[in-house]
């Protein structure tokens, strides 16, 4: 048996073994693919907020485009709102507690949902896997 191989099964032990358990419905090698990807097996966290800034400058990008093509519209046309920003709405979507309201402002229509759902869900889970591990010590 290589280190490398070694090592990976020991750091993703408590995973794999929750896996044979049940309790994970992805095998282990799946699981520790993404776990690798996403923050280093807890190693390099900062993983994490490379993915949440990817994650927002494409945002950015996918939320202007959709603005600019009325796949965003008014939750509650005639009533003063703010001026759309792509910027701040790509943040509104991946920042889980923060709220900037251009997402309560803001609907997205069409294909853009699956963009916004995929932008919140990514934001749940990179920023609440980036805050616990941040302050592990090595």
């Amino acid at each position: 048996m290589s280190v490398g191989l070694g090592s990976s099964s020991d750091r993703c032990g408590e995973l794999c073994d929750a896996a044979e358990g049940g309790q994970i419905f992805i095998t282990p090698a799946v699981s520790g693919l993404l776990l690798d990807g996403l923050v280093g097996y807890g190693y390099r966290t900062w993983l994490a907020a490379i993915w949440l800034l990817g994650f927002w400058l494409v945002g950015w990008a996918v939320f202007d485009r959709a603005h600019n093509h009325q796949e965003l519209v008014l939750a509650k046309p005639g009533e003063a709102h703010p001026s759309f920003q792509g910027a701040i709405y790509s943040l509104d979507t991946l920042l889980p507690v923060v709220d900037l309201r251009q997402q309560a402002v803001w609907l997205p229509h069409g294909g853009v949902q699956w963009w916004a759902s995929a932008s919140i869900l990514a934001g749940w889970i990179l920023t609440f896997r980036r805050i616990p591990l941040s302050r592990r010590r090595t």
